[in-house]
């Protein structure tokens, strides 16, 4: 399917399993609003997120983990925090790993981030938002 959430947050919200968004288009793997927090994985159990491919043309992207809301008029709606300690495979093209959007908002990876996809994105990081890497962002063969 296309246009999905795996985890949709407003509070805290922990992935303790496996996310496979690996086919539709515009999935997202965790999502955090209302400044709320998700996190993959613990510093005992590997999570892995799978992502989607993205439809550039349409703006429905492929992201791993999400945070925050800014309109296309660049107001901020919503502020969130996402947190990787698992790991997130952007394997399909134009996918983004961690996102993060909104005064407010943060990125956190404390796992890995394996770009295997043409044109990926480890973190992309938008209208001041903050971003933290203390993990692994790599190339990796394509599966």
């Amino acid at each position: 399917g296309s246009k999905n959430y795996g985890i949709y947050a407003a509070g805290t919200a922990t992935n303790l399993g496996d996310i496979n968004f690996g086919s539709g288009v515009g999935n997202v793997g965790m999502y955090s609003i209302s400044g709320g927090r998700a996190i993959n994985g613990s510093s005992t159990i590997n999570s892995v997120i799978r992502v989607s491919a993205s439809d550039k043309a349409n703006k429905l992207f492929g992201i791993g983990m999400a945070a925050g809301y800014t309109d296309d008029n660049g107001v901020v709606h919503q502020i969130g925090t996402v947190e990787n300690y698992g790991t997130i495979k952007v394997e399909k093209d134009n996918g983004i790993g961690m996102y993060a959007t909104g005064r407010g908002s943060k990125a956190i990876n404390r796992g890995n981030i394996e770009l295997s996809g043409k044109n990926t994105t480890g973190m992309y990081l938008d209208n001041n938002a903050i971003g933290e890497n203390y993990g692994t962002i790599k190339t990796v063969p394509n599966p």
